[in-house]
């Protein structure tokens, strides 16, 4: 074995859904085989064009989520399910409620 060893470098965000990046073009973009070969903050991500470095998506929204109470007395059935704030649309966040996780406007 060798006496380097080479380290896996992750960056903050998650990879665009591919339904999400179906109009990109491939020609001009970086290939890469992991966040490391992406510069800044572009992570490596899989899509139409193979690997290739994009913009990510933030993983946590600014903001933060409202008390329980604050939330507690909307119809859950009327709310969108979540697991992390990039499961919900726009500037909403996941939140925890009497309806379990759902995505709620934050408190500024």
């Amino acid at each position: 074995m060798s006496g380097t060893l080479k380290y896996l470098t992750l960056k903050d965000g998650v990879c665009p859904r591919l339904s999400l990046v179906q109009n990109v073009r491939c020609s001009g973009r970086r290939r890469c085989s992991g966040d490391s070969n992406c510069p800044g903050s572009l992570k490596c991500c899989t899509n139409k064009c193979g690997r290739v470095c994009v913009r990510p998506i933030k993983i946590v929204k600014d903001g933060v989520c409202p008390r329980f109470n604050l939330v507690q007395n909307v119809w859950c059935s009327r709310l969108r399910r979540c697991i992390r704030d990039n499961n919900c649309p726009g500037r909403l966040k996941c939140c925890s409620s009497g309806c379990g996780r759902v995505c709620v406007q934050p408190l500024a």
